[in-house]
C-alpha cells in the first residue's frame, strides 16, 4: 500500500482492511501421566488467501491443571494471562505451541483454546466469540487415571510362633475419587509366613 510519500510499505502488504485470512486452530493432548503431567499441542494455521499479522490465541488452563512450561514455535506465551502472541503468519503457514501442565485431579478436564485477535477478516470465524463450532476454536478433554500409592507397615513386632499384623493403606494422591473401576491389591506372603486372619 502507498504510504504518505507514495512509496510502497512492503511490511503492510497482505494485511489490514480488505484483506482476508482463514485462521483455523487444532489441539491435541499427549503424555498423560497419572498424577504428573500432560502435554497440549495447539496449532494455528493461516489458510489464506492473505498474510495476517498480530494473531493472538488464548489458551487458559482450567482448574485441575497447573502450568509447568511452554514452547512456542514463534511468538511468546504468558501463563498468567493465557495469551499466546503468535505474530504474523503468511498464507499457508502454521505455528505451534506446546504447553505442559501438572494434572491435579482424576476427573475429566476440558481445555479450550481460541483465536482472540487478528488484523485480517476471517471469512468463517469471529475471533474471541467462544463459538465451539467455528474452526478458530478447539477443545480437548482428558481423563487422567487416579494416582494410587500403597504403603505397608508392621503394626506389631514379629517373632517365631507369634502372630503379627501388617497394615496396608491405599491412597489416591490426586485427592479425587476414582471415576470408575475396581482396584485390586495383591499382597503375597513369603515363605515362612502364613495368613491367619484379616
Amino acid at each position: 500500500l502507498p504510504n504518505a510519500t507514495g512509496a510502497v510499505a512492503f511490511g503492510d502488504l497482505g494485511t489490514g482492511p480488505g484483506r482476508a485470512s482463514d485462521l483455523s486452530l487444532t489441539k491435541t493432548a499427549s503424555n498423560i501421566t497419572p498424577g504428573n503431567t500432560v502435554s497440549f499441542t495447539i496449532t494455528v494455521t493461516n489458510g489464506g488467501p492473505d498474510r495476517n499479522t498480530n494473531i493472538r490465541v488464548t489458551e487458559t488452563l482450567p482448574a485441575g491443571l497447573t502450568f509447568t512450561s511452554s514452547t512456542p514455535s514463534q511468538g511468546t506465551y504468558t501463563p498468567g494471562t493465557g495469551v499466546w502472541l503468535v505474530g504474523a503468519l503468511n498464507s499457508g503457514a502454521s505455528a505451534t505451541l506446546t504447553l505442559n501442565a501438572n494434572v491435579t485431579v482424576a476427573t475429566p478436564i476440558t481445555n479450550t483454546a481460541q483465536v482472540t485477535y487478528a488484523d485480517n477478516f476471517d471469512p468463517d470465524s469471529v475471533p474471541n466469540n467462544n463459538a465451539a463450532g467455528e474452526d478458530d476454536q478447539a477443545s480437548v478433554t482428558i481423563t487422567p487415571s487416579p494416582n494410587l500409592q500403597i504403603t505397608k507397615a508392621a503394626a506389631t513386632t514379629f517373632a517365631v510362633g507369634v502372630n503379627g499384623t501388617y497394615t496396608l493403606a491405599v491412597n489416591n494422591t490426586l485427592g479425587s475419587a476414582p471415576t470408575a473401576g475396581i482396584y485390586t491389591v495383591l499382597d503375597t506372603m513369603p515363605a515362612g509366613m502364613t495368613i491367619v486372619g484379616l
